[in-house]
């Protein structure tokens, strides 16, 4: 299906795409994502908890939010993305692409992409020619685009929209041209016409099980342990204010003054004091706080939480470890390099795209590569005995079982496999 067709049979009007924009799909989805940024904002269901009445007063109840999915989502992208990724395949493709990744800060751009899909579950990136000719790229918010597929799932076009001072925009991305739309002035007009000279926008998205239109963010499966770590600890906090005010009990009876004031309290004593008779009692009692059970408790929310993110627990534990083998950290690590390593395919569908994008593009300049032949290796930011690695890098290299590429890319000191060869050339020829 074309993108005339698509318009044709879905709708008869100029202005097609404000009615794109309006589908129930893309409303629910661009929703789903400003939820997740007021959440990220700091804005949590704890904060909406009533105040209650105390003892005739209005007491002011807690609202303490926990920050921790900003943090594990941080933890994500930095360990996956925190080292740059390296390009590999053949020497002309990688030192072309090298160059442009390099004069326009690409690294950066994969940092922010990561950024995105992790929180939101999608992002878009647009490729353009910069004023001096190089090859750039615009971030696409997830809440202001809008892709369109055809009922077999053909990524057919994409509108960039957004309002910005009551005034709507709309930028539809065609594989040709990319037209530009507003309702400036108080009605509709075509602000400009562009030629696309690299293609429709890459599309940057997780899995939805419900939904392969559309990502999903990995935060809508912590955000109910989240809720109930936060009220958890909130009303705890609270029975501190409630229960220290104690209860007076006397048990036994009052001690009586005589006639002539015998067994009354000298009137010149400083303070407040009790008479009672014998084997009378008088006690100030108070609640007893169960706090075990809200450390049990909420110790089992933590580590839940910690197990679906699939974070090291050490991350956010604070526990200090020493004298560790490699070995041993991997297997502590395990979780977060299977995370890592999903997040890491969602990337790579983008990149093959992009990849084909600067083909088309370069091709544009007379330059040739082929971008089918281009892989990229992540380095995982896994801590690691630098010392252990290098001594069985050496190991291998002494017994002929691995090659200088392979080396290379496992070396704790080499992020570009590429240039370090062509150093190392360089020196064995001098």
């Amino acid at each position: 299906m074309t993108l005339a067709e698509y318009i044709k049979q879905n709708y008869n009007s100029p202005y097609w795409f404000v009615s794109e924009c309006e589908q129930s799909w893309h409303r629910d989805r661009i929703d789903n994502i400003l939820n997740i940024k007021e959440y990220l904002s700091g804005k949590h269901a704890i904060l909406s908890r009533p105040n209650e009445v105390y003892n005739g007063r209005t007491f002011k109840t807690k609202k303490i939010v926990l920050q921790y999915a900003k943090t594990i989502l941080n933890f994500q992208t930095s360990f996956l993305l925190g080292k740059p990724a390296t390009l590999s395949g053949a020497e002309g493709t990688i030192k072309e692409l090298k160059n442009i990744y390099k004069k326009s800060k690409y690294n950066d751009i994969d940092y922010k992409i990561l950024d995105k899909l992790t929180k939101y579950g999608e992002v878009y990136e647009y490729l353009y020619f910069s004023e001096d000719g190089r090859i750039k790229s615009k971030l696409i918010n997830p809440e202001d685009g809008y892709p369109i597929y055809s009922d077999s799932m053909e990524y057919l076009a994409f509108i960039e929209h957004y309002t910005s001072n009551g005034i709507s925009y709309w930028n539809v991305f065609t594989d040709n041209n990319v037209v530009e739309w507003t309702n400036a002035g108080g009605y509709m007009h075509k602000v400009g016409q562009y030629n696309n000279v690299s293609g429709l926008p890459v599309i940057y998205k997780t899995q939805n099980e419900e939904d392969e239109r559309q990502g999903r963010s990995d935060l809508e499966d912590y955000v109910n342990i989240l809720d109930n770590m936060e009220e958890l600890i909130s009303k705890y906090a609270d029975s501190f204010y409630k229960f220290l005010n104690p209860i007076p009990v006397m048990r036994g009876t009052k001690l009586n003054i005589g006639k002539n004031g015998e067994g009354a309290i000298n009137p010149d004593v400083v303070g407040y004091a009790l008479q009672l008779d014998d084997n009378s009692d008088f006690n100030l009692i108070t609640n007893r706080m169960d706090y075990k059970s809200l450390e049990t408790i909420y110790n089992m929310l933590r580590q839940a939480l910690l197990d679906i993110s699939m974070t090291p627990s050490i991350i956010t534990s604070g526990v200090q470890i020493s004298n560790v083998s490699e070995t041993s950290i991997k297997m502590l690590y395990s979780m977060a390099q299977i995370k890592a390593q999903i997040n890491s395919k969602y990337l790579i569908d983008g990149f093959r795209y992009r990849w084909k994008l600067m083909q088309k593009m370069l091709k544009l300049q007379n330059i040739d590569i082929d971008a089918r032949d281009v892989e990229v290796v992540f380095n995982m930011a896994i801590p690691q005995n630098d010392k252990e690695v290098i001594e069985n890098l050496k190991v291998l290299n002494e017994i002929g079982a691995i090659s200088l590429d392979s080396i290379l890319s496992q070396s704790p000191y080499c992020n570009d496999i590429t240039s370090e060869k062509e150093k190392i050339e360089n020196n064995r020829a001098n």
